[in-house]
């Protein structure tokens, strides 16, 4: 049984094939089905709960209007990996159907990240800290954003 617990955040995403965007999630990030409705298929759900990590929850909504265009691009959805590096979700990734990779890429503000874009359009990215031991002055003494 899944824990429940009141969610700080979470993204609720529109999408128009739900029950391919939860095989996408699962397959390709790690994610969990943790609530559908109503219960069932993923092919009949209205509403499914994903689940990475604590915290790392996502709602899933079908709609069929037909206007995507205006949905996903706009949204980058940032998650910490967890005890998975990002380089392992990316080959992951890489590997699911209709899946777009960018990266790993290091970044001047101490992180590794990987951007994956989903079926519906929506930019889901991961970063992890290449060196722990920085401090926030470190990192920003580097030139690219302090005194």
């Amino acid at each position: 049984m899944e824990d429940f617990y009141p969610m700080p955040a979470f993204a609720t995403l529109e999408v128009m094939n739900i029950a391919a965007s939860v095989s996408w999630y699962e397959n390709a990030l790690g994610f969990r089905v943790v609530f559908q409705s109503p219960p069932g298929s993923a092919e009949e759900a209205m509403m499914v709960h994903l689940r990475r990590d604590r915290y790392q929850d996502l709602l899933l909504f079908s709609v069929h209007d037909g206007d995507m265009e205006k949905r996903g691009g706009g949204v980058i959805l940032n998650f910490l990996p967890g005890d998975e590096p990002v380089d392992i979700i990316a080959k992951r990734a890489s590997s699911a159907e209709s899946s777009k990779v960018e990266g790993p890429i290091d970044r001047p503000w101490n992180v590794k990240e990987i951007t994956i874009l989903d079926p519906d359009g929506y930019r889901i990215r991961f970063s992890e800290v290449l060196d722990p031991d920085k401090s926030f002055d470190d990192v920003v003494g580097q030139g690219w954003g302090g005194n």
